[in-house]
């Protein structure tokens, strides 16, 4: 995601985080703050809900079928 244009309004490309963030939302782990101004909110709160609900997307990402 380096060299790239931040595609969040509040997250510019050089945080050393952009790369982890950009990366989680394209793969579904996380979800935009707010998705008409496209704000991430890097230093923001997250419920036990929503970590709860990230770990549930993960383990259905990595679980093969057979």
């Amino acid at each position: 995601y380096r060299g790239s244009e931040s595609t969040f309004s509040d997250l510019k490309v050089d945080h050393y985080a952009y790369s982890a963030a950009s990366l989680s939302i394209d793969l579904g782990f996380l979800e935009l703050d707010d998705i008409r101004t496209t704000t991430f909110d890097p230093s923001g709160s997250i419920t036990g809900l929503e970590v709860l609900s990230m770990i549930r997307r993960m383990q259905e990402s990595f679980r093969s079928e057979f």
